[in-house]
């Protein structure tokens, strides 16, 4: 088993604060004083009794013990009595000091570990931190990491009312569109549309639900873009970077009609509507878009798309 021990980084950085310093100076110089001690008692026990008798004697004068008519065993025993009483100040003083040092250790352990990042109290920045999460999310369920399919689940719901839960008035433009976007894919997330298939053990109502609520967003997040694209072709300045942004590299619209449609075929694919509605969804997206991001790549894009086919197969071909 390996065990990871504390840097000498960290060692150092505990010393350096006064209370510490002071601890661990006390702590030494008691354990050292202690040591000598105990070397000394060992030293008296293994000298020959002709050498002992001198050296205890010279001890019990040095403690101020009277030893007058008393038998070597007995001097012996009172220098160790001495001696144990000396060792009882400084053994305190290294357990205090020891203490002091430890807790200023632990001090510096504790604040040198990453801060988690918690949402800030700004509304705007708060958006961001839940986007990055629901991204995070995205990535869980792609990778099959082997979460549970039902804690991937219910991470998407808590993301979704987290985000969903601020302010939309306290919000820049871009942001609103951000919330909306975002909490409508953290509800597609709910209902697991990434899998191969959908989980059987998701009712079709509950599928419906979420998928609906998603739509619900998604509709949200195009109606703000809307009104984006409408100043944008007004003239009206601060629109304009907003409109260069979702229309360019970072593909918001795109990205928004595209898991709209998705939404739509989780919809129909439950039987809560038609394979049509996720198909004319896609129409909006531009077609380089879907180049790179395939709808046949997704499950119930796909299962659409090949209902559509089978639709028309049906009615080309009559009864």
């Amino acid at each position: 088993m390996n065990v990871e021990f504390p840097s000498l980084g960290l060692i150092g950085a505990s010393i350096t604060t006064p209370v510490a310093l002071v601890g661990f100076l006390v702590a030494s110089i008691s354990i050292i004083y202690l040591a000598l001690i105990r070397a000394k008692r060992k030293l008296i026990e293994s000298l020959p009794a002709h050498q002992r008798a001198g050296l205890v004697d010279e001890q019990l004068t040095r403690y101020k013990v009277e030893f007058t008519n008393l038998t070597a065993e007995q001097k012996l025993e009172l220098v160790k009595q001495a001696m144990k009483t000396r060792a009882n100040g400084p053994r305190f003083f290294a357990v205090l000091g020891a203490v002091v040092f430890l807790a200023s250790f632990g001090m510096t352990i504790h604040g040198s570990r990453p801060k988690v990042n918690s949402p800030t109290p700004d509304p705007n920045e708060r958006v961001l931190y839940y986007k990055a999460q629901i991204l995070g999310l995205r990535g869980d369920i792609e990778a099959k990491s082997g979460t549970l399919e039902t804690d991937l689940r219910q991470r998407g719901l808590q993301l979704a009312d987290l985000i969903g839960e601020i302010d939309e008035g306290q919000l820049r433009q871009a942001i609103k569109i951000i919330q909306h976007e975002y909490r409508g894919w953290a509800f597609l997330m709910g209902v697991s549309t990434f899998a191969e298939t959908p989980p059987e053990y998701i009712s079709a109502a509950s599928r419906i639900d979420y998928a609906t609520k998603a739509v619900t967003e998604f509709d949200l997040a195009l109606d703000r873009m809307a009104d984006i694209t409408r100043d944008y072709r007004s003239s009206v300045p601060a629109a304009i970077p907003i409109y260069e942004w979702m229309t360019g590299p970072s593909e918001d619209l795109n990205r928004t009609h595209y898991l709209k449609a998705v939404a739509l075929a989780v919809i129909a694919r439950a039987d809560g509507g038609t394979p049509q509605a996720a198909i004319a969804e896609l129409s909006a997206i531009k077609p380089a878009y879907l180049v790179t991001f395939p709808a046949e790549n997704n499950p119930d894009l796909a299962w659409a798309l090949s209902q559509s086919i089978s639709n028309r197969s049906s009615v080309d071909h009559g009864p």
